[in-house]
């Protein structure tokens, strides 16, 4: 399984970048930043951390799927 995560893990780099994922979490803060109530803040900050969190869900989901298939061969 960490062979796996690992070449997963690898690979992220390059999805995360082709995705831009950095320019979308940079807007994220900004906003956060430029946000002057409380539960404005609030919302944008579930948002942003459930979008990494499910994104990071996929990908352990992912990488659980490739070990499986793999010890079959």
């Amino acid at each position: 399984m960490s062979a796996v995560l690992l070449v997963i893990g690898g690979l992220l780099g390059g999805v995360a970048h082709a995705a831009e994922f950095e320019p979308l979490l940079g807007w994220a803060w900004s906003s956060f930043a430029a946000a002057s109530t409380w539960w404005a803040k609030a919302l944008i900050a579930l948002g942003t951390l459930g979008g990494v969190a499910g994104f990071v869900a996929f990908v352990w989901w992912l990488a659980k799927r490739l070990d499986e298939d793999f010890r079959h061969w």
